[in-house]
């Protein structure tokens, strides 16, 4: 799609421009997948049609957080964004602004995903990530309007998503799916523990994928 400004950027802006560019594109069915503020951009697009969606999975998001939540959040980006000289540094410098962010979670996401330029390591943060983080939306509303599977996944230690968060999603779906809680994982999911998160996923897919249909993805 065209270029979102910073302005702009926020889970239903990019939903929309999403809609617009993938509306020609994908006829077959399609399972939406979205972790953190992606969820949200998954359900505006499942809730526009943009694609037909066999169903959704929202992988740790939450719709709302606490003040201290929240300030933790805009913490944690403040420091992947500035780096520090190691992977070490840089987990110091993320718990030394949260002390209740998981260490031992932290040092294994920032292995994976840190990069450096010779001299500081850094996280690669997405353009206007603030704006998408202080953007609440009625995602329980959203939700309850979908007429397709939902899957609601969060880590095991997230803070993000909890499970009383988990609880709320779950009872607001129309077709809800179990709620799975993935051991040794928290926010960073995708990278902490994958394995266990792409079986749930699968699964959840083999469920509703009609026998005839073989199961492709996309990457």
């Amino acid at each position: 799609s065209a270029p979102v400004s910073r302005r702009e950027m926020k889970s239903d802006a990019v939903a929309e421009r999403l809609a617009a560019a993938l509306a020609d594109h994908v006829q077959m069915p399609t399972w939406l997948v979205g972790h953190s503020a992606g969820a949200k951009v998954a359900i505006g697009l499942a809730r526009r049609g943009a694609v037909p969606t066999l169903g959704l999975t929202l992988v740790d998001t939450a719709d709302d957080h606490a003040p201290n939540v929240r300030d933790r959040l805009f913490a944690h980006v403040a420091g992947m964004r500035k780096g520090a000289a190691n992977v070490r540094g840089l987990v110091q410098l993320v718990t030394g602004t949260d002390p209740f962010a998981d260490e031992a979670l932290l040092d294994r996401y920032f292995r994976a995903a840190a990069r450096h330029d010779g001299a500081i390591w850094k996280v690669p943060v997405a353009r206007g990530i603030e704006a998408i983080l202080a953007t609440d939306i009625d995602m329980t509303g959203d939700l309850a309007a979908l007429d397709c599977p939902v899957q609601v996944i969060r880590g095991e230690k997230s803070s993000i998503c909890p499970e009383e968060m988990a609880a709320k999603f779950h009872a607001a779906c129309a077709h809800p799916l179990p709620v799975v809680a993935v051991p040794e994982a928290g926010h960073g999911i995708t990278i902490e523990n994958p394995g266990p998160l792409a079986e749930a996923i699968a699964g959840a897919i083999a469920g509703v994928q009609p026998a005839a249909e073989p199961l492709r993805c996309s990457g």
